[in-house]
Order: C-alpha cells, then structure tokens, then sequence
C-alpha cells in the first residue's frame, strides 16, 4: 500500500488578501469545494483528511523566492 500525499496550493496577489480570505472564512470554502470535487471523483475519504492545503501570495514569492514559484514549492 502506498502512502498519499497531495497538497492543494492557492495563491492570492497579495499578503493582505491571503490574511482577509482567511478572516472571512474563504480559505474554508476553497477547502470544502476542493474536497468535494476530489469526493465525486472517487477519492478515498481517508485521503481527502490528508490533504493539505496551502494559501500564498505572489506577492511573497516575489519578495521571498526570487519571483519562482519552483522555489516556493519546494
């Protein structure tokens, strides 16, 4: 058996957007809508509980990655 991994990355222009979709609960509704899709998919329900999700800025990788989203997502 094999072990899952999948992370779920979003980003948003800037650090302030990030931090008010977290604040007003948009963060959650991405979440819920993601694993829903992966549900109907046929996704094992063990799976979607590890899942993890990401929310960034472009404007971090721009100040903190040199612009490169490969250097982020490593």
């Amino acid at each position: 058996e094999g072990v899952f991994g999948l992370s779920v990355w979003a980003f948003y222009q800037t650090d302030y957007e990030v931090s008010e979709a977290e604040q007003i609960g948009a963060t959650e509704v991405f979440h819920g809508a993601v694993t829903s899709r992966l549900e109907r998919a046929g996704y094992d329900s063990s799976w979607l509980r590890e899942i993890r999700y990401v929310f960034d800025s472009i404007e971090n990788v721009d100040k903190n990655y040199e612009g490169s989203f490969f250097y982020r997502l490593r």
